[in-house]
């Protein structure tokens, strides 16, 4: 969590106002010290978020559709998930503000994986 906040807010995202996180909080007991120090992480930097004790990709478009029907028409939206670093065209905002058409951005993706190939 610390890694995708540094990341994003190194690209100018400032979570506090412009962001809506979505914890997805188990219960767990194997997982409830990780959870806690999320929690903590994000109450630390005053980062808003919501927690889910399910999340689906059902869930994610109901609240990305939902996120998006707050913004303005020119807004922008990254909806990555917590392992997804998108990095940024260098004046992406500068060239859509300057635009009449209406844009659609793509990008490449790449996995990255631990050398002995598995996720852990």
């Amino acid at each position: 969590l610390e890694h995708f906040v540094s990341h994003y807010s190194a690209l100018g995202i400032n979570f506090a106002t412009n962001s809506r996180l979505v914890l997805h909080l188990t219960g767990a007991a194997e997982v409830a010290a990780r959870e806690q120090a999320s929690v903590a992480y994000l109450r630390g930097k005053s980062i808003p978020f919501r927690s889910s004790p399910r999340y689906t990709s059902q869930i994610k478009a109901l609240l990305a559709n939902g996120y998006l029907r707050t913004l303005p028409d020119e807004a922008l939206l990254m909806y990555p998930d917590l392992d997804e670093f998108f990095a940024l065209p260098c004046r992406v905002g500068d060239l859509l503000a300057r635009s009449e058409r209406k844009f659609l951005l793509t990008a490449k993706f790449r996995e990255r994986l631990p050398r002995h190939w598995a996720c852990d």
